[in-house]
Order: structure tokens, then sequence, then C-alpha cells
């Protein structure tokens, strides 16, 4: 995952997150744009009129954070307008949810505990559910800010977003859940900016003071610890409300509220919720009973796959909003250590929709082909390359089901692999069909050609040379003597030139024909070249992997070395050579 570091003011920390992690940023806006037209019916546009509520309140509560939203956007090219908008989606989203949209809200779910050691030292983590889209958006971002007393921070988060769950330099951690309660007062804190306030202080007790001051614009419950205490704050926009640990030193939460808040209307949202917040508690209670949980044992609770698909480790055939556990996040309090574990189920998600959309895009390319007469070379290859494309994601995909060690995922994993297989078969299959179904009419073309050719020396390819072709259907056909309606007849200047005309355009014809076939078997060798190299630096890794175990001297690696740096020139070569004879057949053939 990407790591950014950002240093300096709070504009030049936006600036730097913007600037690196532009395509995060990007990525994070086309993914909420289509989700707020999905769920709430409203465009981009409507939607930053919405953030536009916000700058003033902001101004007056959190004017640093004003400014690093401001040098966030100059970094990353974009307007104030959308960086704060992503910053208060949760809230723009529940603002939104009052006028009850016809399609189901979506945000972020989860799973997240604290726990006390024996010692009295805290323990916190949780798993993380959203889209598998917006994996890709997710980066590191260690922020320091020198001349000011607010610890460092390390936090997980989306382009764009400047808080999320995170630990800081003085052994403070936050996790969030998200909670769907209608209301939203503007003239408070965004949930976001809320994690963000959290991190910059020195305790857990700190950062609920300064959040119960500033109070909460949406609904979220945040959970912040330091390394001997834990506090759930569950936030609505008429208060919060605190969560403190049970008899057994345990502070669990997940997607609903669990205190009372009078004039909060808090709709159905995840069924599997409180199934969550049961298991982890169960799960929580046998592990202190039995044993002693440790840091890496705390990890192990969030593996747990009872209710699968709707589990604690989550997939996203879970809920029709398509969300999966993406990354788990366990820290140490008292150590500052904090472990970050992508899930391999939304790293599997992400393949089979890229396989999935790739296996759609090519039954549809071959139906378009299948309806034409006859496919052109351009067109061949393009569908080749395809399902090499598509191939090679289905090897990934299939390798990552390989490493599933959950047998229910793995069985499923493997039955979409079979059906991805036997689409992938199938679509070769008619490649094979199209391809030889131009063989057949280039060798019956050949052939009738031949068979017309009359029996002169000259070549009858050549359009200048004393030859004819017979052709019955072709418009320059010389008239029959008997057929002479006119003062035309068979060997007259007129006829010649039409034969000739005849011939010239039959010979541009199979050039152009001849072309095609050149360039599509270019585009052939290049994708074999690129495999090949694909290929040798895989087994170049591999020697190296080898040569080490084995103990082989310095010197030979070096050699070895030489010898791939010598390869990349070879291929360069090749690729120069073979597109500089690409330029001499199209400058001297057409």
């Amino acid at each position: 995952m990407l790591e950014v570091h950002c240093s300096g003011t709070p504009y030049e920390i936006g600036h730097q997150h913007g600037a690196i992690a532009k395509d995060k940023v990007k990525g994070s806006l086309t993914f909420y744009e289509d989700l707020f037209k999905e769920t709430c019916s409203m465009n981009w546009g409507e939607v930053r009129q919405e953030a536009k509520k916000y700058i003033e309140p902001l101004q007056n509560l959190s004017p640093r954070h004003v400014e690093e939203m401001q040098g966030l956007a100059d970094g990353s090219g974009v307007d104030l307008l959308d960086i704060i908008a992503l910053n208060v989606r949760t809230e723009i989203t529940f603002s939104l949810y009052t006028n009850v949209p016809t399609t189901p809200i979506q945000t972020d779910g989860c799973t997240s505990a604290a726990y006390r050691q024996p010692n009295g030292e805290v323990l916190l983590a949780q798993n993380w559910d959203w889209q598998p889209k917006q994996a890709s958006s997710l980066f590191i971002c260690h922020i320091s800010q020198p001349g000011t007393d607010i610890p460092k921070i390390s936090m997980v988060t989306e382009g764009g977003v400047i808080g999320k769950i995170g630990i800081n330099s003085a052994g403070v951690g936050t996790l969030l859940n998200a909670i769907r309660a209608r209301g939203v007062d503007n003239s408070r804190l965004p949930i976001h900016l809320a994690l963000r306030t959290a991190l910059e202080s020195k305790s857990a007790r700190e950062a609920a003071n300064k959040l119960y001051k500033m109070g909460a614009a949406g609904s979220g419950h945040i959970l912040v610890s330091d390394s001997h205490e834990a506090i759930g704050l569950e936030c609505t926009s008429i208060g919060i409300k605190e969560i403190n640990f049970d008899r057994n030193g345990t502070l669990v939460h997940t997607n609903h509220l669990l205190l009372e808040h009078p004039g909060v209307d808090e709709p159905g949202w995840l069924p599997d919720s409180k199934a969550r917040l049961s298991r982890i508690s169960q799960l929580l209670e046998e592990n202190t009973a039995s044993t002693h949980i440790d840091h890496d044992s705390f990890f192990e609770l969030f593996k747990d796959e009872q209710g699968y698909p709707a589990s604690i480790n989550r997939d996203v055939t879970a809920h029709r909003d398509g969300t999966t556990t993406l990354f788990n996040i366990n820290m140490d309090l008292a150590r500052r250590k904090a472990i970050l574990t992508t899930a391999k189920s939304g790293i599997m998600n992400i393949a089979y929709n890229s396989a999935l959309r790739q296996s759609k895009s090519l039954a549809a390319e071959l139906q378009n082909l299948n309806s034409k007469p006859q496919a052109s070379p351009s067109e061949i290859g393009n569908v080749s390359a395809s399902i090499a494309s598509f191939t090679k994601t289905l090897d990934e995909y299939q390798s990552l089901a390989r490493q599933e060690i959950v047998p229910k995922k793995q069985e499923e994993a493997f039955a979409r692999v079979k059906r991805f297989r036997e689409n992938l078969s199938d679509y070769r299959g008619q490649l094979d069909s199209l391809k030889k179904a131009r063989e057949d009419a280039q060798h019956q073309a050949n052939r009738t050609e031949l068979l017309g050719r009359r029996p002169y020396n000259a070549t009858p390819e050549n359009p200048y040379a004393n030859a004819t072709t017979t052709n019955t259907h072709s418009t320059f056909q010389p008239r029959h003597p008997t057929q002479s309606n006119g003062p035309l007849t068979t060997g007259s200047p007129d006829e010649m030139r039409e034969a000739h005309a005849f011939r010239e355009q039959n010979f541009f014809s199979n050039t152009n024909q001849a072309l095609d076939d050149y360039i599509a078997r270019g585009q052939a060798v290049l994708g074999d070249l690129g495999q090949q190299r694909e290929m040798l630096k895989s087994t170049q890794k591999r020697l190296y992997n080898v040569a080490n175990t084995l103990g082989v001297s310095g010197d030979t690696i070096r050699m070895v070395e030489r010898r791939a740096k010598e390869d990349k020139w070879i291929f360069a070569a090749g690729v120069v050579i073979f597109f500089l004879f690409c330029w001499l057949v199209l400058h001297f053939l057409r």
C-alpha cells in the first residue's frame, strides 16, 4: 500500500497529500460521484452545494483543517469544495437520507474492539468493510507538524480524506463504525474531521473532551483509546454518549447504536450488525477465560467466518451494497505499534470483478464479429490480445483462490474459476472459427484468382503487366463482342483501359489486405515479446533466489546481471527493427 509522508504547515501537509496521492484523490472523487448518484440521485454539482454549507462552520471550528484541505485541493488539481465533499461524505449522505431516497443509503461498515490486558495495557483493532472498488484509493498517510505540540500521526485513509483510522506518537488510536441515523447539524464537526481531531490529542480523555465541546455533525461511533483507557463515543447530530470497558475489560461495537439516544431515529440497516457484535463479544469472552490475549492472538479474532458471508471477516456477497472487509488494523498502543493487514478477499473480489468485465467485453466483441461476413486481421488481433489479457487476469484470480484459507470461500472461488475457464475455452473456439473462416475465404479468393488467370508470362498481380484476370462480377469486365451495343469491341483501347483499371484496383485491394495481415502479425509478435520479457524477468528473480541459496559468488551474480542488461538491449533493438520494418512496408508498398 502507498505510504505518503507529509510534514510542515497545514497547507504544506495538504499539498503533499494531494500531489503525491493525486490518483487516489481522483479515484475517491470518481467513486463517490457514482455512489451519490446511485444512492441519493444527485449529481456532483448538487453534492458540492451541500458541501458548501460546511465551509463557514469549519473555518470557526477547525481553521487548520480547512487550510490543509485547501492545500490538498491545490496539490491534486481539484476545487476545495470537492475535497470538503469527501470529508463530509457521511454527513451529506445522511442529510440527504432525511428525504428518504428510493435506493438504500450505503456507507462503510465494520467491527471494532478494544481489550484491556491483565497488566492494564490496551489493544485496539478493527476490520474495515467497504466496496472493493474503493480499495485502490486507500493509502497510509504519515503526518508531522514541526513547531507544534501535536503528536505525529499515522493513519489509513482514502485519497482526499484528512481524518480516518490510525495511531499517533502519544499512543492514541482511533477506530470508526458507521451508524445509520437520521439528522445532521452542519454547525458541528463532521465525523472524519472528528477522527483527525482525536488523532491530534495526547490521550483518549483529551480527545473525548474536545469532541464533547465541538459536537458531531452526523452519526457514527468513534472508538478512541490510549494505552490505558478506551472510550466509545456514539455520535449523533443531537449529542454524544460514552461507552466504557465492561467488567471483562472489553469494549466492542459494530454498526448500530448501543445506547439510548432520545429523539434520534435509527432505521434498520445491516441485519448482520447485531450478529457480529454478539460474535466478537463471545470470542473475547471465550479467549479471556481460557488463555491470555496478546497482540497476535487479538488479530486472530478478526479472521472469524461464522455467519459467512455476513461475518466479522466479511465477503462481498453479504449485502446488496457489495461491501467486503478491505483491511484489518491491529494496535498495541503501549508500544506505539500498529499492524495493517489487507484482506485477501478484498483483493480477490477486485480480481473477480476485473475478470467479469473482461469476459463480458470479449463476449460482446465476438458476437459483433460473428455477425459480420468476414473479420479483418486487425479485429482478430484485438480479440486475441483481449483473450491474452483475460487469461492473465484469470490466472491471477486462480492464484489468489489457492491462497484462500477459508474452505467455503475457496470452494466458491474455484467454482468461479471453472466458469471463467469454460468461457475462455468458448472464446478461443470462436476466435479459431473466425480465423479459419478468414483463411478459407482467403484460400478461395486465391484459388479463384489463380484459375481465372490467362496464360501470359507477365505477373497478373501487377496492374502494369500485359495480363488480364477474369471476374464476371466486376464493373470493369470487358464486354463480349456479341453483347456489344456500341462501338467498343474486344481489343479496343477502351476495353484495355477498363481491364487495366480493374487490375490496378485488385492489386491495391490485395496490398491493403496484406498490410492488415502484417499489422496483425506484428501485434502478435509484440505480445509474444512482452510475455517473453516478463517470463525472463521472473526467471531472473528465481535464479537470484537459487543462487543466493546455493551461495553463488558475487562475480557470478554480476555476470548474470550484465547478461540481463544485454538481453534488455537485444529486446529494445528487436522492437526498433520491427517498427522500422513496418515503416518500410507502409512506405514502399502503400
